[in-house]
């Protein structure tokens, strides 16, 4: 008699531990795996690309709040919020000042918002969908690039979006009259959500009738309470999440859509003509295909969208799960596509044409991807699943042919699921490459900041002059002056401004006969060329380039050093050929 073949002890172990977790913790395991795993897909060139943008000026803002120079009720824009500015502010008291700690924060948060994607599906559709709604945003080229990687608030904005979905579509499952208060508190909760998101950027507004809509859609259905718990409760968090952007704009007289008006003209739409809509709602509905599939490519005609297999089955997909979750009762998706649709597009003509940059205006309508995602993923498993009861009816005489074609099956859905999910981080790493090598600012400024930490010490000044770096402008409101300084802030380097290099050199020098400190001056060539006859400078790096200023002229600038009472030292970049040594 053969003995029966024993289990590795470490697999019963893990058995009996699995065994003893309950729903709820399996659930917390699930969602601390989506986070970790969606982080992981984030880090990558999270500091490299994009380059910084005007994100600059709102991480300014919250070094303001972190040493107690001012307590706003307002970003650093009055048509913003302040939260993401103390949240900031909370991180820099936490842990410190540092060049990550901004994009860091935002790659978090939208690493979160791939979790909370899970919650979504799994309440509009159950667990599967949610999963791989979930698993389809982690590695979106459009929220990896943009959501989880540029430091402006309104990158964050998905996150409290889909967790006021998520809030509602709780508060409607369990909208009767035995628990009122329960379905109460969810859509009190729904309602602050959507007031935080509305801090974060006030496009958001065009989702508050699509919430209000799912309400009424609830109540045409039966549940009656619904709609009144909805807009009483939800209005009060509405207004509460809101509340400092809503209440300094009431007092100071709508100061905040003054501002958008008057300085927004790359977004804020003027032009409120049937013709200036309707351009505007074709260029926001391919902006979306785009965004779902590949941000990157831009077509120059519509027939280009046609050539792209991949935006063609992922539009498919959206389109066919936004039908199929109407259809089972869960419309939320549906009403938030067509209130965006109908209503963006008379105030905002800034959707990745015309001049628009495709990756960064995504931003604005980026709230949309978890719901869209989900629908994708409702409509695939949908096609799974009749695929695989089709196959079985054609083969249901044969039942060695059955057990065969399960497998078969199986092994097909889980490789077409990893292809769909894993597709998109092609594009991806392509524009990483591409992107890397045309765009080195970002990696100049950090070579920046390390050279200056290996030549300074406790000692040495650092100089940042701003003559010709203010002058740099990197596109989408930032100058190389602007993110130097801040950089070198955020790195805790202490330094001074200057405009007159050949008089503040010399007064920076603390002890002539201390090397350690000599001063060191991040400039640009064309600045330091005119004074390699009266100051003594050595320069200390290569040749930081940045992007072109003028078609003959690079834009590069070096560090040096100023060695009083030396001899006159070729240090300056020469003003045209080579760099000798470079």
């Amino acid at each position: 008699m053969t003995s029966r073949k024993r289990r590795p002890r470490h697999h019963n172990r893990w058995q009996q531990i699995l065994a003893r977790l309950r729903p709820a913790e399996v659930e917390l395991l699930l969602f601390l795996a989506l986070f970790g795993q969606a982080f992981l897909v984030r880090w990558p060139y999270l500091l490299r690309l994009p380059h910084f943008t005007d994100e600059m000026g709102e991480v300014r803002w919250a070094l303001g709040i972190w040493r107690g120079e001012h307590l706003p009720f307002t970003a650093q824009e009055t048509y913003l919020g302040a939260l993401h500015a103390y949240l900031l502010a909370g991180c820099l008291w936490l842990f410190g000042p540092s060049v990550a700690l901004p994009r860091l924060l935002v790659c978090v948060i939208g690493a979160l918002t791939v979790a909370f994607t899970y919650l979504l599906g799994r309440e509009l559709a159950g667990r599967a969908v949610g999963v791989l709604g979930a698993a389809l945003l982690l590695t979106l080229p459009q929220h990896i690039v943009v959501n989880s990687h540029v430091a402006w608030q309104n990158s964050t904005t998905p996150l409290y979006t889909t967790i006021a979905c998520i809030a509602l579509l709780k508060g409607l499952a369990v909208a009767d009259p035995a628990s009122s208060w329960r379905a109460a508190r969810w859509f009190l909760l729904a309602g602050l959500a959507f007031g935080l998101a509305f801090q974060t950027h006030l496009g958001v507004i065009v989702l508050a009738p699509a919430l209000l809509l799912a309400c009424v859609w609830r109540l045409w259905r039966g549940q009656r309470g619904a709609l009144l718990w909805a807009t009483a409760f939800g209005g009060v968090g509405a207004v509460v999440g809101a509340a400092p952007l809503l209440g300094y704009n009431l007092v100071h007289r709508l100061v905040g859509v003054e501002r958008v008006q008057r300085s927004r003209g790359y977004a804020f739409e003027t032009d409120h003509s049937p013709l200036a809509y309707l351009r505007n709602l074709k260029n926001l509905l391919l902006e979306l295909a785009r965004m779902v599939s590949n941000p990157f490519q831009v077509p120059e005609r519509f027939t280009g969208y046609l050539t792209s297999f991949q935006l063609l089955v992922m539009v498919a997909l959206a389109v066919g799960g936004i039908w199929l979750l109407a259809r089972r009762g869960q419309p939320l998706p549906l009403l938030a596509l067509l209130t965006t649709a109908l209503m963006m597009p008379y105030f905002n003509h800034a959707y990745g044409v015309d001049g628009d940059r495709p990756l960064v205006t995504g931003r604005y309508v980026a709230f949309l991807l978890p719901p869209l995602l989900v629908a994708c993923a409702t409509a695939f498993l949908a096609l799974m699943q009749v695929g695989g009861r089709w196959l079985a009816h054609l083969f249901q005489r044969s039942r060695s042919l059955q057990l065969l074609l399960v497998s078969f099956s199986g092994a097909s859905a889980a490789a077409l699921t990893l292809l769909l999910v894993l597709y998109p981080l092609l594009p991806l790493t392509r524009y990483y490459h591409e992107e890397s090598a045309r765009d080195p600012a970002n990696e100049t400024f950090l070579t920046t900041l390390r050279v200056v930490q290996q030549q300074r010490s406790a000692q040495t000044p650092v100089l940042l002059d701003r003559n010709g770096l203010v002058n740099i402008d990197l596109r989408d409101g930032a100058s190389a002056f602007d993110i130097l300084d801040l950089l070198l802030t955020l790195d805790q380097i202490p330094h001074q401004v200057t405009r007159n290099p050949a008089a503040d050199l010399p007064q920076a020098v603390g002890n002539a006969s201390n090397p350690t400190t000599f001063p060191l001056i991040i400039m640009m060539r064309d600045e330091c060329w005119p004074l390699r006859e009266q100051l003594p400078l050595q320069r200390v790096s290569g040749r930081l380039v940045l992007r072109e200023l003028y078609p003959t002229v690079p834009s590069y600038y070096g560090v040096y050093r100023y060695l009083p009472g030396q001899q006159q030292i070729a240090g300056c970049l020469p003003s045209e050929g080579a760099t000798p040594g470079d």
